[in-house]
């Protein structure tokens, strides 16, 4: 359970389109809650150009043909601007996490 959980989070953070970041994308995994296989995983993009940026989670793995349903894993997603502001992100998909108004930073 614990490694898919960090499975799916990890595959947050790797798909979640860093090409649309003139900067890197920095990433910071933290376990507050390790008794219960959860991990917390912060990521920052900077220079976006887009006005939307897309933010995805595979649903799938490398071997397998099957569709997975990581994005199950992930709740309690929020998104902030380089401020610190809420922003507000809408959920068009069950793996897809769009977020608007971030003045190139989320």
């Amino acid at each position: 359970m614990k490694t898919l959980l960090c499975l799916a989070f990890t595959n947050l953070a790797l798909t979640a389109l860093p090409l649309l970041a003139q900067e890197p994308v920095r990433y910071a995994v933290s376990f507050p809650n390790a008794a219960h296989h959860e991990a917390e995983v912060r990521a920052t993009f900077s220079g976006i150009r887009q006005p939307v940026l897309e933010v995805l989670v595979s649903r799938s793995s490398p071997g397998r043909y099957t569709l997975h349903e990581f994005p199950k894993n992930v709740y309690n997603f929020k998104a902030t601007d380089g401020q610190g502001h809420a922003l507000g992100v809408t959920q068009p998909f069950d793996y897809q996490w769009n977020i608007a108004g971030h003045k190139g930073t989320v």
